[in-house]
């Protein structure tokens, strides 16, 4: 999963790969405010190693710009 911050915004992005070809395609499943964090039903599209990753992310200090 690809965690990409816009500003304010942050957008989870999945990446699959396409079968019988060597491409893949990115697929946002959801996007939240930062501030308010994900909501649990954006929680509940995640795979357990997704929620993970996003949790760790979450965790470290927001630089301040």
């Amino acid at each position: 999963m690809l965690i990409r911050e816009h500003g304010d915004f942050v957008r989870l992005i999945r990446s699959e790969r396409i079968p019988d070809t060597t491409r893949s395609r990115q697929i946002v499943v959801g996007t939240f405010r930062r501030a308010h964090g994900p909501t649990q039903a954006l929680l509940n599209a995640l795979s357990d190693d997704e929620r993970d990753s996003l949790s760790r992310w979450l965790s470290v200090p927001n630089p301040a710009p």
